[in-house]
């Protein structure tokens, strides 16, 4: 059974979804989804363990 996570970025211009889809612990992670409100040029991104799961709490 695959292994399936979402993003959702919800900035003041930065908005988007990716999702992120794994078939097995020992296979790649496939990253597919939308991001709009950046300025025109290159941009990465990074992908730390834990994400926030306060749901916008603290």
């Amino acid at each position: 059974m695959p292994i399936k996570a979402v993003c959702v970025l919800n900035g003041e211009v930065v908005k988007g979804t990716l999702f992120f889809e794994q078939e097995n612990p020992d296979s790649a992670v496939k990253v597919t989804g939308e991001v709009t409100g950046l300025s025109k040029g290159l941009h990465g991104f990074h992908i730390h363990e834990f994400g926030d799961n306060t749901n916008g709490k603290i």
